[in-house]
């Protein structure tokens, strides 16, 4: 997470293109997967504020 924020849109939007083209349902799996890790990992307001970095990144245009 800490690395994609840092790094472009583009470079991540690409990378979530190539490993789940097509794949909705398993991207949509794989961010309730890694929510579930942040909530255990990280304290909540980090966590909060990573699943809002990733949704962004995912749903918006870059």
């Amino acid at each position: 997470i800490f690395g994609n924020v840092h790094r472009p849109c583009k470079h991540y939007f690409n990378i979530v293109n190539n490993n789940h083209v097509n794949s909705t349902p398993t991207l949509s799996i794989m961010v309730y997967i890694m929510s579930i890790l942040f909530v255990s990992i990280f304290p909540d307001f980090l966590a909060i504020f990573s699943l809002i970095t990733i949704f962004g990144n995912v749903h918006r245009p870059c």
